[in-house]
């Protein structure tokens, strides 16, 4: 199999953008985030709202605009796009889907002192983390049906857990995929 593109996907905090921004140096190919549209977005139209309440109340048909905007960046390939729905390239077989996962405690540990979260104590972080990824599985329901869940490794031809991992050992793994 060839792949031209890759979309990565994964729990809050498990390590997508470092995926990401570390294949740009091998690949060269575009990084697309659909959660900094999304921030980018926020900041535009609701900065005094907090980025978590915002997203919780966008519309289905705006969260299904973005997620064709990024189906359609998919098929035009190389392109490495981190994002939380694999269902959107389910239909692109010459996507790369990789799921990245860890504990909560070293995705808190691994939030500390991020711009993010730099006035959040552990717990709040703990909060925090466990609030986005309800959020976002029930969204994920909302776009591609009740039986959706986006941690199911049934949607990802390579599955990460980033506590065993180095970044260089998970970017050896994909590239081994995309350049057999």
């Amino acid at each position: 199999m060839s792949y031209t593109s890759v979309a990565i996907s994964g729990l809050p905090g498990a390590g997508k953008t470092k995926l990401a921004e570390r294949l740009y140096r091998d690949l060269g190919w575009e990084v697309y985030s659909l959660g900094g549209l999304w921030r980018a977005r926020h900041q535009q139209v609701a900065p005094e709202v907090p980025f978590a309440d915002w997203w919780r109340a966008t519309s289905l048909e705006d969260n299904q605009a973005v997620d064709h905007q990024a189906h359609e960046r998919i098929k035009k390939g190389q392109v490495i796009v981190e994002f939380r729905y694999s269902a959107l390239c389910q239909d692109t077989s010459s996507c790369l889907r990789v799921y990245t996962h860890t504990d909560l405690s070293t995705r808190v540990d691994r939030c500390l002192g991020s711009p993010r979260y730099e006035d959040k104590m552990p717990v709040d972080i703990d909060t925090i983390l466990r609030q986005r990824e309800e959020d976002e599985v029930q969204m994920g329901r909302k776009l591609y049906g009740e039986d959706y869940d986006f941690r199911s490794p049934n949607h990802h031809a390579l599955v990460l857990n980033t506590l065993r991992l180095t970044l260089d050992q998970e970017a050896r793994l994909v590239l081994a995929l995309i350049r057999p």
